[in-house]
């Protein structure tokens, strides 16, 4: 008679019973159960069961040794009750594998350890770590994961806050999304050569994780994979990565450095975004598009070489990135995407080749660092507010096909000292040059009237000069009165030039 050792669902005594039975009676309480309903309560559900009694144990078996129970029992079959809305309950045999009654198996996924070992070595029956499996055991500090084992599923182990050490000796291939996920004193995990994809937030707020070895087959890199790993010091991309999630290494404040690998062909949007402390990157020339946000927010970025071989900069592709000193445009990009580099305050210098075909809006909004910026043929405006204050621009030149300079485009640009406007100009906006206090050349306004050159031109040496050939009010317009005081007719100011 196969007698296994329970916990009464009634009254929680402790009880040796015949799993082949339907129900039977509680010694302790005299209130009948069911005994598949017990069974899953004391094993399936991870409570702690009471110590079998010394005869249920053959004489036959080691001491050490996890006795194996089996058991018939009703399991729901949740894709059923999703896809066609009717419960449909099947019998199927689920082998229950415990060593202390840690350990819950379904055929060959461990779907729960609920013991309280520091050390856990899994059993190699299993081929599969399930879902939360391990997840919130705060015992737990080493787990050995045999070569059986092929998945280790979402959230695993995640959340074990004491976990330090994990081996994986063989043939894994897939560690799925958020498998470590808060595992804060985490120092050591080998990823063997299976494994060619790394799921999203697998290794998030790991923040003891200091070296992470990734294994030679990896092919692709979920979302958020490292982030707030605060003292990851390095990382090295296998040969073959062609996927990158996004926001990879946010907050890995110790990792300061990357070399992409040569397969990459794309920088994915959002890849590096708010990766604060990034001071160096080398992309390699097999990269054809930078993403959008790709770099966004990388504060402490200094310097970028971009490769000939890109042809796409994507909008707010380095916005943010205020450390910055400058950047020069390979001729190989075709387009540059809107607010590209906003925000970059301590670019000093931005060198856009004439090949490039198409250039977004306000590409260099908040770059006031910029003494020297060239503009493509291919932009057919300057938008309003453009290069407003920025305070250290000395040269820029306005390529021939500018149809329009907008509002405020280039006020209190301090300075600025020439221009030169290009026939294509149609329309000059209001106060676009306001405030250039060094402005005194421009070309290309000669058509322009009085009103209009006041308009654009306020407060600068231009307007002055124009202002006293004309013999007129330098603060207004307005013509003079008089031999002697020469007063404005309009503002009544006296003439002081």
């Amino acid at each position: 008679m196969p007698l296994i050792p329970l916990n009464c669902p009634l009254c929680g005594a402790s009880l040796s019973i015949d799993s082949t039975k339907d129900a039977t009676i509680c010694e302790s309480c005299g209130k009948p159960f069911i005994v598949k309903d017990a069974i899953i309560n004391s094993y399936v559900g991870g409570a702690a069961a009471p110590a079998p009694a010394p005869a249920a144990t053959p004489a036959a078996e080691k001491p050490d040794e996890a006795p194996t129970i089996k058991t018939n029992i009703n399991v729901e079959e949740k894709s059923r009750w999703e896809m066609n809305g009717t419960f449909e309950p099947t019998t199927r045999t689920r082998n229950i594998y415990h060593k202390h009654k840690d350990f819950v198996i379904d055929e060959d996924v461990l779907d729960k350890y609920a013991g309280d070992e520091m050390i856990v070595e899994i059993p190699d029956s299993v081929k599969s770590i399930g879902y939360c499996a391990f997840s919130g055991n705060d015992n737990v500090t080493e787990i050995i994961i045999p070569e059986s084992v092929t998945k280790i599923g979402y959230c695993a182990f995640s959340s074990c806050t004491n976990l330090k050490k994990v081996t994986i000796k063989g043939r894994v291939t897939s560690i799925a999304e958020r498998a470590f996920l808060n595992c804060t004193a985490l120092t050591e995990v080998n990823i063997p050569d299976s494994v060619n994809r790394m799921g999203e937030y697998i290794f998030e707020n790991c923040r003891s994780l200091e070296d992470v070895k990734l294994p030679q087959s990896l092919v692709a890199i979920g979302d958020c994979a490292f982030k707030d790993c605060r003292s990851i010091k390095e990382i090295i991309f296998p040969p073959n990565v062609r996927q990158l999630g996004q926001k990879l290494f946010e907050n890995c404040k110790s990792l300061t450095s990357l070399e992409l690998p040569s397969s990459l062909t794309e920088i994915p949007d959002s890849a590096f975004k708010d990766f604060v402390s990034l001071t160096n990157v080398t992309i390699p020339s097999s990269v054809v598009t930078i993403g959008e946000s790709a770099f966004e927010g990388c504060a402490c970025l200094e310097k970028i070489d971009l490769p000939d071989s890109i042809k796409t900069i994507g909008s707010r592709a380095f916005c943010n990135c205020s450390g910055l000193s400058g950047i020069t445009v390979p001729d190989s990009v075709e387009t540059i995407g809107a607010r590209a580099f906003l925000g970059c305050s301590h670019l000093k210098y931005a060198d856009v080749p004439d090949t490039v075909q198409n250039m977004g809006i306000r590409v260099f909004d908040g770059c006031t660092s910029l003494k020297r910026v060239s503009i493509p043929p291919c932009s057919v405006r300057i938008s309003d507010g453009a290069f407003k204050g920025f305070t250290k621009l000395k040269n820029i030149e306005i390529p021939e096909g500018i149809a329009r300079i907008g509002d405020n485009a280039f006020e209190d640009c301090i300075r600025l000292e020439e221009i030169k406007i290009p026939k294509s100009v149609k329309i000059i906006g209001t106060d676009a040059f306001k405030g250039c206090q060094k402005l005194k050349l421009v070309e290309g306004v000669e058509n322009l009237n009085i009103i209009k050159l006041m308009d654009v031109f306020a407060g600068t040496p231009f307007l002055d000069i124009n202002l006293q050939r004309k013999g007129l009010c330098r603060h207004c317009g307005g013509e003079f009165n008089g031999f002697l005081t020469k007063k404005c007719k309009d503002c009544g100011r006296p003439k002081d030039y």
